[in-house]
């Protein structure tokens, strides 16, 4: 009774220690002490009776405020391996296990995963709240996979692998989560995923590294990520770029004003780090960037607008790439990274995809100023590039007009080609006697004037 009394409400504890107090007094010094002692012992009894009931009451309300919209976030069904939908709170996956998700799968609370668990299916795999990870954990769910307002916590040797998906109709997606890697935590993929205001901090690994795979902001701009881990965009396999601009064949790993000022950043052959220069993404930060020897870093959408980007140190291999894909047809000099060092690149690859058509675009180095280096793009005219352009403009317009005039005298030639005239009789010709003589006329004597 008395471990009940906490539970109780004011009123009712009132009523309680009222009564009793009422009893005592009866059956201590009231009248017929006896007859009062069988009554208290039944208004006791009765008084507990109701105190169960709303005790059993309070219990059941309790219970299925859980099972509704776990408030208290305590699950009534544990999770076993197998289960391929539902939604488990504070789920405890310590039994190895793989597991076909048919529909939504969806863990809450807090999810302590020891064992080694794989997730395979047509449905969709989704976590929130906060995941202790110590073992193994492989998705390759079709419907995809989702992680909204999650915190994963990987210990060494733990690892969350992103399987290759064939026919995935869903997506990767980390929406304002967290993921701390110690060092010997690894997170890896092996597809496309997108991360939006999300961050990976520690000293553990992130692996791109198979063709195809990567991570991108999902569209969101800027992408307001955070990446402070040892980040590699390596294909486990060697492959050469297929595409001018594409990189299927490899990894990429696209930046949209990320911050990456913790971060020691690798890209291997035929892989890519590539970055948005737009004003909407702003400004990109690494920590150590390396480009290795077939490495590609991408400057996109480089405009006279462009916001460069920094690194604490940089390493660029001769035999590495610098690419800019330009979308401004105008004459500009900006500048697309800057980074810390006393003498300066200038020795790359470059490929310029998209100059505009009439300009000569060149990559270029700058510096040391300060401290600081700077790869540069510039887009300008040629030396009388205005009339160059002129003439080139007549050249185009005069070689239509020229073949609308051969095509006009051709329809004459073969008009006049067509034409008949009517025949003219011809008659002989009235001859006239020559005359052999001159005619001869008489002279006229004028008289001589008159004199005065």
């Amino acid at each position: 009774f008395f471990s009940k009394l906490h539970t109780m409400k004011k009123v009712d504890l009132l009523l309680c220690f009222i009564t009793l107090a009422l009893i005592i007094f009866y059956v201590g010094i009231g009248p017929d002490s006896d007859r009062v002692d069988d009554l208290s012992m039944e208004v006791e009894a009765r008084v507990m009776n109701l105190w169960k009931k709303r005790i059993s009451r309070f219990s059941l309300l309790s219970t299925t405020r859980n099972m509704t919209n776990n408030t208290n976030g305590t699950s009534n069904t544990p999770w076993t391996p197998g289960t391929g939908s539902g939604t488990f709170f504070n789920a405890v996956l310590n039994t190895p296990g793989t597991t076909t998700v048919t529909g939504i799968l969806s863990f809450k609370g807090t999810t302590t995963i020891s064992a080694s668990q794989i997730f395979l299916g047509d449905g969709l795999l989704t976590f929130s709240g906060l995941v202790l990870l110590s073992s193994r954990l492989e998705i390759g769910t079709k419907g995809g996979f989702t992680a909204d307002g999650a915190t994963f916590n990987l210990t060494n040797g733990a690892i969350m692998l992103f399987m290759k998906v064939t026919g995935a109709t869903g997506t990767i997606l980390f929406q304002s989560s967290t993921i701390n890697l110690v060092p010997g935590a690894i997170v890896q993929f092996k597809m496309l995923a997108a991360f939006k205001s999300s961050r990976m901090l520690g000293r553990g690994t992130c692996k791109c590294d198979a063709a195809g795979s990567g991570i991108n902001s999902g569209g969101l701009k800027p992408s307001n990520n955070t990446w402070a881990v040892l980040m590699e965009i390596i294909t486990s396999t060697s492959r050469r770029r297929l595409a001018a601009t594409a990189f299927d064949s490899g990894s990429k790993v696209d930046w949209c004003g990320d911050d990456g000022s913790g971060s020691d950043v690798t890209v291997g052959s035929g892989d890519a780090l590539k970055i948005d220069t737009q004003s909407s993404c702003g400004s990109s930060t690494a920590g150590n960037l390396i480009i290795s020897s077939g490495g590609y870093l991408v400057f996109d959408s480089v405009s006279a607008s462009s916001v460069g980007s920094s690194a604490t140190s940089f390493s660029l291999s001769s035999s590495a790439t610098v690419e800019v894909l330009t979308i401004s047809a105008a004459v500009f000099d900006v500048t697309l990274l800057t980074y810390t060092a006393s003498s300066c690149y200038s020795t790359w690859k470059s490929n310029i995809a998209t100059c505009a058509s009439g300009y000569t675009c060149s990559i270029y180095s700058s510096g040391p100023t300060n401290g600081k280096c700077m790869i540069k793009f510039k887009s300008e005219m040629p030396s009388g590039g205005s009339n160059s352009g002129l003439y080139a403009l007549f050249g185009l317009f005069a070689i239509p007009v020229a073949l609308i005039f051969l095509f006009i005298i051709y329809k004459m030639h073969k008009k006049k080609e067509l034409m008949s005239y009517p025949v003219v009789d011809t008659y002989p010709t009235t001859s006239y006697p020559v005359v052999d003589q001159a005619v001869e006329y008489p002279i006229l004597n004028t008289p001589e004037p008159e004199q005065f």
